[in-house]
């Protein structure tokens, strides 16, 4: 990836948006979704949320809370969740706020569940602001969340376990098998639009390289047999993502993701192969392709960065977390870690500060006026497949920082701010 002379051409889904970006601080509208990218050492509370609407306008708003994080007073916990609902992201006073005190009983589950109920006006979308607190321990986590329009049929229509009655926070699976999809509202049919695709990895924030169309078509289209009018069984049987509408010919729905059993971790070699992409040569990475044996040649590389085992297992350690945090935070129609945003975390590290407006994300690392101080703007791409899909606007002047951070990757070295 970091060769100077032949960088190869690396597509994308969709047409990129070539504008200039540039290093220096300046002023950006939007809401600070700094919260929703915080990485596991910042995080005070782990904490996942999902929301489901219907065309009535009520929302729910289901959460997921690691509960070693909790503090029980005899097996009892309460978590205070305060939210407000706004028309924008640049709109400065809510539509609703409220602040609701949940109980919880500790329980000998690794995660606790909770439910927060609200309404909405049909016909619009909305940017639901979420914090949520655990007195007794101090522990605090925020989030912001696209609420769709309820009367668009969306990701947020349906729900999707597993046969042991648990909901699925992510927009992915990590197991073939079949799942439980449950609907808000009745339904005549759903159908499947299957897309087994190999897409390629980010092209460097620099680069000029046309990406290759989306072909929409899916690689199968099947029908889903209703068990009654509001659930039906998705049966997962091969990687790739699994796009659920009404109609055969609707392109507006919710997907599934399955990358394989392990994901959002890096467990297999080719998962720790393909990320090494973008700090290795042209050169490096075929040697590695190539190599007999492929994890002794990782565990080769990574220790000629390091210089010896145990700053070798640091920059392992530091530099697949981020990886598995990509995936977490940045999973679309790709891998998290593939994606544009996937590839600035993976190699900067957690951003400083994240705002977010319609129609883009800006990233800024370190403070506004530093010398250092570095800057990425991401267009949201409209994506009928998932919310979750920004495209990076790539620029000339982003050469340099990046060149500068793959190399003390290179030098051993975590590129952190």
């Amino acid at each position: 990836m970091i060769s100077r002379n032949s960088l190869g051409l690396i597509g994308g889904l969709l047409m990129l948006i070539c504008l200039s970006a540039c290093q220096t601080s300046s002023k950006t509208g939007g809401r600070d979704i700094s919260g929703n990218y915080a990485s596991q050492l910042q995080k005070s509370l782990d904490l996942e949320a999902k929301v489901f609407s219907n065309s009535d306008g009520k929302v729910s708003v289901r959460l997921k809370i690691l509960q070693n994080d909790l503090s029980f007073d005899k097996g009892k916990t309460k978590l205070s969740v305060s939210y407000a609902v706004f028309s924008s992201y640049s709109a400065p006073q809510p539509l609703d706020s409220n602040r609701i005190v949940k109980e919880l009983i500790q329980t000998d589950h690794q995660f606790l569940e909770t439910e927060v109920e609200l309404s909405v006006m049909s016909g619009r979308g909305y940017i639901l602001e979420l914090e949520v607190r655990n007195p007794m321990s101090g522990r605090s986590a925020k989030k912001v969340i696209d609420i769709v329009d309820p009367n668009k049929f969306s990701g947020q229509s349906f729900s999707i376990s597993d046969f042991e009655g648990r909901i699925i926070y992510e927009p992915y699976v990590n197991s073939a098998d079949s799942y439980l999809i449950t609907c808000l509202e009745d339904q005549t049919a759903l159908f499947v639009k299957f897309y087994d695709r190999d897409f390629p990895i980010a092209a460097p924030p620099f680069s000029t390289a046309n990406p290759k169309p989306f072909n929409f078509k899916p690689d199968k289209t099947f029908r889903l047999n209703m068990v009654d009018a509001r659930h039906t069984v998705l049966y997962i049987t091969q990687p790739g993502f699994y796009h659920i509408v009404q109609k055969e010919d609707d392109q507006q729905g919710g997907s599934i993701h399955y990358f394989g059993n392990h994901y959002p971790e890096s467990k297999t070699v080719n998962d720790l192969l393909y990320p090494l992409r973008y700090i290795t040569t042209n050169e490096e990475y075929t040697d590695l392709q190539e190599s007999k044996n492929l994890k002794k040649s990782i565990d080769a590389f990574w220790l000629r960065l390091g210089g010896d085992q145990v700053r070798a297992k640091k920059l392992i350690q530091n530099y697949y977390t981020r990886v598995e945090e990509s995936n977490v935070h940045f999973t679309s129609y790709i891998e998290g870690w593939k994606s544009d945003r996937g590839m600035c975390y993976t190699i900067f590290g957690s951003p400083t500060k994240v705002t977010r407006s319609t129609s883009k994300e800006v990233w800024m690392y370190g403070n506004p006026g530093d010398f250092n101080a570095l800057k990425f703007e991401f267009v949201k791409v409209v994506n009928p497949f998932s919310q979750n899909d920004f495209r990076l606007i790539r620029s000339a002047t982003l050469k340099t920082p990046w060149y500068r951070a793959v190399d003390l990757w290179r030098q051993g070295r975590i590129t952190t701010y």
